[in-house]
């Protein structure tokens, strides 16, 4: 429970609410100064792809305490780098941390937000196609946090996702290793179908983030010895094949 939670959060009571706002106001502090001190300590940028990319620090989620420090930064360098075109999100995400994006769909079956389509994305019949579609930690809970558990829904989303890309459209799906074990033997396997697929883990208290094979994927584990994701799966994939709108 929250220290929040505990003066009363979660009951509404006047000490609760006023707990949770000074802790929403202290996040983007905390983030200037956990900034800080990475910069400081030389925890600058990590290495992905053949080049270095800033570690993504906000207040929102505490970025610098977890795995989105690095999903977040492939996230955007590669939306930066797309082609003008539609663009879906699966699972609401990035628009806490760059609000108003054009071209910007959004589908997240659970989280109610101005915008948002609370729709299960596998049922998501849209008349467009999509020049760049990304998911950000949010595969690994698909047929598993949920009432109806399916292993293979996560194969079986990907494989939906890659139907709705435009000829020349790509998708990006970012999620932490070791939380969904099925969707990790999904990976291993090649059931995914990603063109091409990296795997980042976390080396340091301080957050430093480098490559890891593929290999290593059995071995990683949520939450340990470091908070939450320790290791992260990055799948490209391209249009299936036969897509057709339905």
């Amino acid at each position: 429970m929250a220290w929040s939670d505990k003066l009363g959060g979660v009951d509404g009571s006047l000490a609760g609410s006023a707990a949770t706002r000074a802790r929403e106001a202290a996040l983007p502090v905390a983030a200037a100064v956990a900034g800080s001190a990475r910069r400081a300590l030389g925890v600058r940028t990590f290495p992905f792809d053949g080049r270095q990319l800033p570690y993504f620090v906000h207040g929102y989620n505490e970025t610098w305490r977890n795995e989105r420090a690095v999903e977040l930064a492939v996230a955007f360098d590669w939306l930066d780098a797309r082609p003008a075109g539609p663009v879906l999100e699966i699972g609401h995400v990035l628009g806490h941390y760059r609000p108003n994006a054009a071209d910007h769909t959004v589908v997240d079956l659970y989280e109610p937000a101005e915008g948002v389509l609370n729709v299960d994305a596998l049922d998501y019949r849209p008349d467009q196609r999509f020049t760049s579609i990304v998911a950000i930690s949010t595969l690994e809970h698909v047929g598993f946090d949920e009432d109806d558990q399916d292993p293979d829904k996560t194969r079986k989303l990907v494989d939906h996702l890659a139907g709705l890309l435009a000829p020349g459209g790509e998708l990006l799906i970012t999620f932490p290793l070791g939380y969904n074990h099925a969707l990790d033997q999904h990976l291993l396997t090649g059931r995914l179908a990603f063109d091409q697929v990296d795997v980042l883990k976390r080396a340091t208290t301080l957050g430093a983030w480098e490559p890891a094979s593929i290999d290593e994927v059995p071995r990683f584990r949520y939450g340990f010895p470091f908070h939450r994701g320790n290791a992260v799966g990055i799948g490209r994939r391209g249009p299936a094949a036969s897509a057709s709108l339905r």
